[in-house]
């Protein structure tokens, strides 16, 4: 996992990299098969909810994407 240091200092960075862990473990059921999943924190987040939150909002986007019509 990787967070640039734009987002911040290391505590900052490495608080961020253990919450997208967590919320990634805690929804790991609902990923169907394996593969990659790419995080970009674009600002900091307050609370791990908020990226609990996000991580499962683009998840469910991205499953309505893949099930459109080209």
């Amino acid at each position: 996992m990787l967070v640039g240091k734009k987002l911040g200092p290391a505590p900052l960075r490495n608080r961020h990299k253990r919450w997208a862990r967590e919320a990634f473990r805690r929804q790991r059921a609902a990923f169907p098969r394996p593969g990659s999943v790419i995080i970009r924190f674009s600002r900091p987040a307050e609370h791990y909810e908020h990226v609990r939150r996000a991580l499962h909002e683009a998840y469910y986007l991205a499953i309505q994407d893949r099930r459109r019509p080209d």
